[in-house]
């Protein structure tokens, strides 16, 4: 069946799998469309605007299938480094800190080198043709960690990619704030997403 009848409190609704759509219908449709007999007047009303009609499905396209190569090959949007795997914590909430309960990756003593992060940056620009503004996202494990690492980033790409509209982003427990880090955040204007939960 292409279609179905469903109802809220108040209304009655059709959803039509040729259309694609939702429309509201009379109560008597909808009792007559949920019995075992539909008469052809009522058929032929719905029939008329493509609805009801018994159609085989033939392929499911998302909308952006005819894009989706441009999009890969010339507008990437962002890229997310995890600089490193190793954190100054260990939140029992996160995901990397209980693998049993997650079934995850837990806390490593992994640092991307300079040479991973930079072939990173270069991907993410010669497949970004068609954008001027891109993000460049710093993870971890805890970011601020590599502290080092993520101003060699940016500053590899302030040196080779100054056409660009770079913007940063990092999440970070903010546990390894200090006036000099902080100074360097605002000056570079990274957005910070913090991720420590406090108990009171």
């Amino acid at each position: 069946m292409t279609w179905t009848v469903f109802r809220t409190i108040s209304k009655c609704y059709l959803y039509d799998r040729n259309i694609n759509s939702v429309v509201e219908i009379p109560e008597s449709d909808y009792i007559e469309l949920n019995s075992a007999h539909i008469s052809e007047n009522l058929l032929e009303k719905y029939r008329r605007n493509r609805m009801l009609e018994n159609t085989q499905l033939q392929e499911i396209r998302h909308g952006f299938t005819d894009l989706i190569e441009d999009y890969l090959e010339e507008r990437m949007e962002q890229l997310v480094l995890q600089v490193t795997q190793q954190c100054n914590l260990r939140c029992e909430y996160c995901t990397y800190t209980d693998n049993e309960k997650y079934n995850n990756r837990t806390h490593a003593n992994k640092f991307m080198s300079f040479y991973t992060a930079k072939r990173g940056i270069d991907f993410l620009m010669s497949h970004s043709k068609r954008l001027q503004k891109v993000m460049v996202g710093f993870y971890g494990g805890e970011p601020l960690l590599a502290i080092g690492l993520i101003q060699q980033v940016i500053a590899y790409i302030e040196e080779n990619y100054p056409e660009k509209d770079v913007s940063y982003a990092m999440t970070t427990n903010g546990t390894l704030l200090n006036k000099e880090i902080v100074n360097y955040l605002v000056e570079k204007d990274i957005i910070l997403t913090n991720v420590i939960k406090l108990k009171v």
